[in-house]
Formats: structure tokens, C-alpha cells, sequence
């Protein structure tokens, strides 16, 4: 995985120039790849249509102290350059959530994701480097640097503050927050439109949530009409899964997109000679089955069941098209208990159990 994003070379040796004054020793790091903690936000970043300059800032050691100093030159630099930034804060949390978490399991390391999370709920960004230590050391945490840092760039200003999302998949705690947004009635440069990150961006997952909510429901949530960049390119998707209880169930995804995201919503009537014409661009179907006999078809659709049942045949064995099959029961047509209608049926079934599987 790769970004590609200019550097601000201006805003670098400003920061610089802004650290000497303060005492803070900086240098430059060339040659080296990213790691997953600056790489991740990067690439959310450049996905959300960012393309604009940017500064790398890597973390001093443990312990050494300059953080609020830090934050302060860069709000400095930013300044003097006359300029609006972004300061984007990146770590995890506890590293030993549960017993399979990459540093170990500790009792008391959920208790520094709760306290840090309601501290930034709270917006009593002050407590966080008055955070206990022994805790932090517990929790095995890399989040209260990274983010003392963004806080102290805009003067511990709380203004719009708000926690988006946390969870603990894998043992590690993740959390997603807004520190500080300032006012503007326009967007920074590089960046995409707030209002078509608002309605595209933000509401997918819970468009997600009603569209398994109406699919477990038998009944189907219709896509929004795209609007904006998320919805007009193809991005990759990430889900977790969990129990009632909140325990996390599981989780599959991809950073990049995999497949061409076209899918097919048919009642399946066509000829054979249209059929791989048709399907070759498709990577699902979901096929309308009106009826199961050939005189309901004949009745009430113009039309014969037989090449329905011969596209989804085509569609199971000669394709690798996901297939879906919707069967539809219409009160007093075919849905009654008679003879012939259930016998119809159970042919059906018997056929899609041999032929679908």
C-alpha cells in the first residue's frame, strides 16, 4: 500500500525554525518507510480526495517532554506562513484489551481507553497528561503524545469537539475524534467539499446498518442517488461483526477496492445467446423467480418459466456471477395449499437444491 502526497517543504522548515527557537531538537528522516501509524491516516486521507502538501511529524522518545511545545511552534509555523492546516493526531490505544492482544492481556487496560475517551468526550484535554503512568505502561498506549500535541496547536480549544467511534477489534483499542473544528464557509484547499463528505462520507455506515436490518427483514433499502465523489468511485469496504453482547464476532475487509461493483437486479428471461453478453460485466444477479410452473408464467408474465430456470442455471455453473434468488409469493396466486400449486413448489425446491446447491 502506497500514498503519494507532496511534501510542504515551507511548512516543515517553519515548524523547524519555530522548534530552535523553543530548544527542541528536530531533524530530517529520509529513506524510511511509514509505519502503519502514519501510514493509515495518510491513506484515509488521500481516499477522502486530499491531495494537497503535507508534513510528516514523528514522535521524540518517551518521556522526553516538548509536546505542548511542539504543538505550539506548529500552530506558530502555521501562522506565520498564513495559513489554515489541518493537525491530525495518530496512535492506538491499549495494546492489551484481551488475552490474544498483540502485547498481552492486563485487567486494567480497558480502564485507559474508558478514562482517555471520556476525557476527550469531556473535552478536558488538560487531564490527559495527568494520566496515571502505571496505566499508561499497563495499557502498553501510544495515543496521549500524539494528541497532547494536536491539542496544544490549537491552545487546548474545544470548540466542536466530539468522539466519533471507538472499538477494541484484536485486543487494541481505536478511537476516532474531532479535537477542535474552526468556522469556515469554505473548504481547505486539496480538500473535497465538507457537504458531499457529510452526505456521501459520513451516512454510509449507517446505510449499511439499514441495509442488513432490511435484508434480515425481507424487505430492501434503496441506494441513494450518488451526490458526490464517495459514491461515484469505488473505495474498498471494511465490516465488523458482533454479538448482542458487543463481543466482537469477527471482521473481513480490503483497503482497496476488488471488484467492479456492478450488479444485476433481473427477472432473468433472456436467450441463451444474451446471456454472456450480458453477464460478462456483472458481478452479481439477483433474479426475480415470479412463479414455479409454466402456466403461471404463461398467466401472469407473457412468458415461460423455462429460460429463467436455464439463466439461473448458466448463471451457477458457467459464470463466477454472485447469484442471489428472489422468489416471489403472491397471496391467492401462489400461495395456497393446493394440490397442484405445492406440487409446483416442492419441484421447484428439489430442482434448485440439485442444480443451485
Amino acid at each position: 500500500m502506497e500514498v503519494d502526497l507532496p511534501n510542504d517543504e515551507r511548512l516543515a522548515r517553519g515548524i523547524a525554525a519555530e522548534a530552535h527557537a523553543h530548544a527542541l531538537h528536530t531533524w530530517s528522516i529520509q529513506d524510511m518507510d511509514l509505519d502503519h501509524g502514519a501510514l493509515v491516516p495518510l491513506w484515509f486521507l488521500a481516499e477522502a480526495g486530499w491531495s494537497g502538501p503535507t508534513v510528516l511529524l514523528s514522535l521524540d522518545y518517551p518521556d522526553e517532554g516538548g509536546l505542548n511545545e511542539l504543538g505550539h511552534c506548529i500552530a506558530a509555523a502555521a501562522r506565520t506562513l498564513h495559513g489554515r492546516i489541518a493537525v491530525i493526531a495518530s496512535g492506538d490505544m491499549s495494546h492489551r484489551l484481551t488475552t490474544d492482544a498483540p502485547c498481552g492481556f492486563h485487567p486494567q487496560a480497558h480502564r485507559f481507553d474508558e478514562i482517555f475517551i471520556n476525557r476527550l468526550r469531556a473535552g478536558d484535554y488538560h487531564k490527559l497528561g495527568n494520566l496515571n503512568p502505571m496505566l499508561r505502561e499497563r495499557a502498553a498506549e501510544d495515543a496521549v503524545d500524539s494528541t497532547l500535541i494536536a491539542v496544544s496547536a490549537v491552545d487546548f480549544n474545544t470548540h466542536g469537539h466530539k468522539v466519533l467511534s471507538y472499538e477494541g477489534p484484536f485486543g487494541v483499542g481505536y478511537g476516532v475524534a474531532i479535537l477542535f473544528e474552526e468556522e469556515t464557509s469554505s473548504p481547505p484547499t486539496g480538500s473535497g467539499s465538507r457537504e458531499s463528505l457529510e452526505i456521501d462520507g459520513q451516512r454510509l455506515p449507517a446505510l449499511a446498518r439499514r441495509s442488513v436490518e432490511a435484508a434480515l427483514a425481507g424487505s430492501r433499502e434503496s441506494p441513494p442517488k450518488p451526490s458526490g465523489e464517495f459514491l461515484n468511485s469505488r473505495h474498498g469496504v471494511f465490516v465488523t461483526l458482533r454479538e448482542r453482547s458487543g463481543e466482537l464476532r469477527g471482521c473481513v475487509g480490503t483497503l482497496e477496492p476488488v471488484r467492479a461493483n456492478v450488479a444485476a437486479e433481473t427477472a432473468g428471461y433472456m436467450t441463451a445467446e444474451a446471456r454472456p453478453d450480458f453477464y460478462q460485466h456483472m458481478d452479481a444477479a439477483n433474479v426475480d423467480l415470479k412463479g414455479f410452473s409454466e402456466e403461471f408464467y404463461i398467466r401472469h408474465c407473457s412468458g415461460t418459466l423455462a429460460p429463467v430456470l436455464e439463466t439461473l442455471k448458466y448463471l451457477r455453473r458457467e459464470t463466477d456471477v454472485w447469484l442471489e434468488v428472489t422468489t416471489l409469493l403472491i397471496p391467492g396466486e401462489n400461495d395456497s395449499e393446493n394440490e397442484s400449486e405445492s406440487r409446483d413448489l416442492a419441484s421447484y425446491k428439489i430442482w434448485s437444491f440439485l442444480t443451485l446447491g
